[in-house]
């Protein structure tokens, strides 16, 4: 059974600038949570690097090790968690029944492909569902021309209003083309730029914190 999880408090590691004693008690709640211990996320860059958490060893407990440089991570083990931090980007949280895999991707991880690789990689007929998280949306998110030129070359028609690009409404709709139909969103969700109750980048800067999407395999 694949169990998908969001947390909006700042889940930022320490070795990020986080502060320790945060990040324990964030860490601390959501194990408690979700009753998974142990996780793992990966150094996001904004690509299209696909990571496994397979043959990893957990380097501490409550507080996720990171694996790497990388924008997508899976697993195949069950009762650990694999997750991705956004603060306005979108989180893409994959149920492929004997694998799990969380996806970050902004504009520049849409428009290299990511989502394609992740589907492919996965093979969309065994892609069981796919949860979206909180991101930016077509309210608040404007957009340069350069931006929907890139995702454009990437043969995606982005969803816009205007000047604003609807992050989660253009994921879905590329995931449809690929061939995944059962496309659900997270609770809470909402856009991350106005609903202060997530962490936003282009709302605080520097100082926003990250948001964390999961998705585990628990053997219950």
């Amino acid at each position: 059974m694949a169990s998908t999880f969001f947390f909006h408090d700042d889940m930022t590691l320490p070795e990020s600038g986080g502060d320790f004693d945060t990040a324990l008690m964030n860490y601390f709640r959501l194990s408690k949570k979700i009753r998974v211990r142990d996780g793992f996320v990966c150094k996001q860059v904004h690509g299209t690097e696909i990571l496994s958490a397979d043959n990893v060893k957990i380097l501490r407990p409550l507080i996720p090790t990171v694996i790497g440089e990388g924008d997508a991570l899976w697993t195949s083990k069950k009762n650990i968690w694999v997750g991705v931090f956004t603060a306005d980007c979108q989180a893409l949280l994959f149920d492929a029944g004997d694998r799990v895999m969380a996806v970050h991707a902004g504009w520049r991880g849409l428009a290299g492909g990511i989502i394609e690789k992740a589907v492919e990689f996965l093979e969309a007929e065994s892609i069981v569902s796919v949860t979206l998280g909180p991101s930016a949306k077509k309210c608040c998110y404007e957009v340069g021309d350069e931006v929907v030129e890139a995702i454009n070359k990437r043969g995606i028609v982005p969803v816009m209003n205007g000047k604003k690009l609807d992050l989660p409404e253009t994921c879905k709709k590329h995931l449809l083309e690929l061939g995944v139909s059962n496309i659900n969103f997270s609770k809470p969700f909402g856009c991350t730029i106005c609903n202060t109750s997530f962490r936003s980048f282009r709302r605080s800067g520097a100082n926003a914190g990250r948001n964390l999407s999961g998705i585990a395999m628990i053997d219950r």
